[in-house]
């Protein structure tokens, strides 16, 4: 069976290993439509259900029986930490000792097969393990957080929070739970207890008494459906990914001959090498999103679709105007991860996060990836272009906006009260009215119902803002391309290599503009700006100019609602932008100190 396994993969262009994980994703489908006719908990058959096909992956199919044994100490160990630390009260120190065990154990891992020199191709337990490490990491604050006030929490802790410390085979059940362990997504633990309990199913009804009842409910429909398209969404990537990921690689980069092309057709290659390798990404998580959207653990109680499992939004992705949209589409559950459980944590209570918290979750983030130093070159490199980009979003874009959407007068309206509603004068200035102008007008929130969000009214799109847009898209996927290279080819000389047939345009894109708002060009565009929205001020009076301030920032208010509910959004994956705002905050919060002691 394996030989012949092994003969299938090889005509289809990849290993034998990576075929047979293709093959476990597609049987946790059918697998998986057996979790709504099992027992609720506290039966043990459903934790047992979803920790036996995983031992059966990694002992029987995969022959990874020495890697099941690194997940099960994990798990064992981080299960024994967090029960002492409950019964001692050790606070915060509980998690940052598994945070420190889990992640020295993967790191361990990582270096032993860098060491060894284990070819990408193959499969081994680090990929398992680098999923269980979120997962236990998450478990670990998420009992920590249902030992504290709900004061002190924030609504995503609230809601994660783990009040009582589970039984070993509930446990057992998160941490093998076989939809996830090949290739994530990770999720919490309360996920997976409101999934077993059906709670996550609950309806809330209004009776008589006007008391609000739960009651649960079968799962809710077209799950089948939406699992379905997912995995004819994967198959097809999968089959781009079978018949040209051979043909068009970075490796093909590297051949002498490639050399002698012309600069246009190296520069488009790589662009579409860069699709062909992402691929393979979206075939692999969209296969596991329909195991996990089958089973009714996808189901997302607050959009009441199946998208809760979600790690990849591939049009966000492949049509991103800027590396923000792009980095939130993409291993979306990992950001979640990185923001709640590094990002949060390493802030001081009562302190907003800072430059220490950016840097530790970047670091975070590169060492559970793995201790190849291409990680690094890929990571900083995009790091550079989120800064541009926070740039040119700041002293750029609004210049292809309507004054009203401009930097200066959104901070204005973050500086004023908030009205509870949109205030609505008569439009009595073209400006504000919408007639003759780019500007869209003033509108009321939606009355339909107390679940009914208002209509947030987003930037017009003018042609300048269709120019900017399609610019941005061209040079994101220019520079994403070029930056992933050391990432894909895992080699510091076959990177440069790379770069080097292409003259590192890929360089010279983020240079060549950091240098020149660095020169002067910056203080250039917010003079220009000042004296743009100095002459839009002049055209409206004083009380419409407050009216559209005080709208800019009530729509912005409801946006931040919508993006905590998770509805209409990328993800709930680490701004960087709001990294950076806080960052700034902090700073200036640094510098009034000395005045006020004066």
């Amino acid at each position: 069976m394996t030989s012949y396994i092994d003969d299938v993969a090889l005509s289809i262009g990849v290993s034998g290993a990576q075929l047979k994980l293709i093959l476990l994703l597609f049987l946790s489908i059918p697998l998986s439509l057996v979790f709504p006719y099992l027992p609720q908990d506290p039966s043990p058959i459903p934790h047992l259900f979803a920790a036996l096909p995983t031992i059966f992956y990694l002992w029987t199919v995969l022959n990874l029986r020495d890697g099941f044994f690194h997940l099960l100490a994990s798990s064992l160990v981080t299960y024994f930490i967090v029960k002492n630390g409950v019964k001692n009260k050790e606070g915060s120190k509980m998690p940052w000792k598994v945070f420190a065990v889990v992640m020295g154990h993967l790191t361990v891992n990582h270096i032993i097969r860098h060491i060894s020199k284990t070819p990408v191709e193959e499969i081994e337990i680090t990929g398992s393990q680098m999923v269980l490490v979120m997962k236990l990491i998450s478990f670990a604050w998420s009992v920590y957080d249902g030992q504290r006030p709900d004061a002190e929490l924030d609504p995503t802790q609230r809601a994660s929070k783990i009040s009582e410390v589970p039984g070993l085979i509930p446990f057992f059940g998160y941490c093998l739970f076989f939809p996830s362990i090949l290739a994530g997504p990770a999720f919490t633990y309360s996920s997976y207890r409101t999934f077993v309990t059906r709670a996550l199913f609950a309806k809330e009804l209004k009776h008589k008494q006007n008391k609000s009842v739960k009651e649960i409910s079968i799962i809710p429909a077209g799950r089948r459906r939406k699992a379905a398209k997912r995995a004819i969404t994967g198959i097809v990537y999968l089959a781009v990914y079978a018949f040209y990921g051979s043909k068009i690689s970075y490796w093909k980069m590297l051949e002498p001959e490639f050399a002698h092309k012309s600069f246009a057709y190296k520069f488009f290659f790589m662009n579409l090498s860069g699709f062909v390798c992402r691929t393979k990404y979206y075939a692999v998580w969209c296969i596991a999103e329909s195991a996990f959207i089958v089973s009714g653990l996808g189901f997302n109680p607050v959009t009441k679709k199946y998208d809760a499992s979600r790690n990849v939004r591939i049009r966000s992705i492949e049509l991103a105007p800027n590396f923000k949209i792009l980095l939130d589409s993409w291993n979306m559950n990992t950001n979640v991860w990185l923001r709640e459980c590094i990002y949060k944590r390493v802030t001081k209570p009562g302190k907003k996060p800072g430059f220490k918290s950016t840097q530790i979750t970047f670091i975070t983030s590169a060492l559970w990836h793995g201790i190849n130093p291409c990680y690094l070159l890929t990571f900083v490199l995009g790091g550079f272009y989120q800064s541009l980009g926070r740039s040119l979003r700041a002293l750029v874009r609004p210049f292809f906006l309507p004054p009203a959407f401009s930097p200066a007068m959104v901070a204005k309206a973050a500086s004023t009260p908030a009205p509870s509603a949109p205030p609505t004068p008569a439009p009595s200035s073209p400006a504000l009215s919408g007639a003759g102008t780019s500007t869209p007008p003033i509108t009321k929130p939606a009355q339909a119902g107390p679940f009914t969000r208002p209509s947030f009214i987003p930037p017009p799109q003018t042609p300048l803002k269709w120019t900017y847009d399609i610019i941005g898209i061209i040079a994101t996927q220019s520079a994403l391309n070029f930056i992933v290279v050391p990432f894909i080819l895992l080699g510091v000389r076959p990177s440069f290599a790379a770069w080097h047939v292409v003259y590192y345009y890929g360089i010279f894109l983020v240079a060549i503009p950091m240098l020149a708002l660095n020169l002067g060009l910056a203080g250039v565009l917010k003079r220009q700006l000042k004296i743009r929205d100095a002459k839009w001020e002049k055209k409206v009076s004083e009380e419409e100019r407050e009216m559209e301030v005080e709208r800019i920032k009530w729509e912005k208010r409801e946006e931040e609602k919508r993006i905590m509910r998770g509805e209409g959004v990328a993800s709930m994956g680490l701004d960087v932008e709001k990294m950076a705002e806080e960052e700034e905050k902090v700073a200036k919060e640094k510098e009034k100190v000395p005045e006020k002691e004066l």
